[in-house]
């Protein structure tokens, strides 16, 4: 475990003192922090999705995904570009 310090606004510290017992604001903050996490990575995966470039594959898909399950994604496609 690691100590941290952060500076937040003081409307932000009075709500959060008068919702979240004494002994349960670390794991309150933990909960938000990992929350906050797991949605940006959700978010940076979406985006990589929709900026997705789709490239031709004159194989059958059951191939391509046999060989990407033995070698990897990026060693089945560099191969065939």
């Amino acid at each position: 475990m690691q100590r941290i310090s952060v500076t937040l606004p003081d409307d932000v510290v009075q709500r959060f003192h008068a919702k979240v017992e004494k002994g349960e604001r670390s794991k309150f903050i933990t909960n938000a922090i990992k929350e906050a996490l797991q949605k940006e990575e959700k978010w940076k995966a979406f985006q990589s999705l929709t900026q997705f470039k789709p490239f031709a594959v004159f194989r059958d898909s059951t191939e391509v995904l046999r060989e990407i399950r033995e070698k990897g994604p990026k060693e089945t496609l560099e191969e065939k570009q």
